[in-house]
């Protein structure tokens, strides 16, 4: 998948959707090996999508710290109650601070 992404770089693309869908609606939490890899392996940012699910979810991937994770799509968990979106936008304020 990186040289795939390089070549999309080369093309100018400068941002992706990164589902693993071994993890997409599993409710299992995000595919954190396979983000970190997209991160070191590319200049691309990134929105991480699949399995995110609870606000331990979102503080794995705020505690990155990384400039190019931009951000995380929630769907299921927020559709199912099982995340508030109040709460992890709180959660990510307090880690900024």
């Amino acid at each position: 998948p990186i040289i795939f992404l390089r070549e999309l770089e080369h093309r100018g693309i400068r941002q992706i959707i990164y589902t693993n869908i071994a993890h997409d609606g599993m409710m299992t939490g995000p595919d954190m090996e396979g983000l970190k890899s997209l991160l070191s392996g590319t200049n691309l940012s990134i929105i991480a999508s699949g399995g995110v699910s609870s606000l331990g979810d979102i503080e794995k991937l705020a505690k990155l710290n990384h400039p190019r994770l931009v951000g995380a799509i929630c769907g299921r968990a927020l559709y199912n109650g099982q995340l508030n979106l109040r709460e992890a936008q709180k959660l990510l304020a307090d880690t900024k601070n």
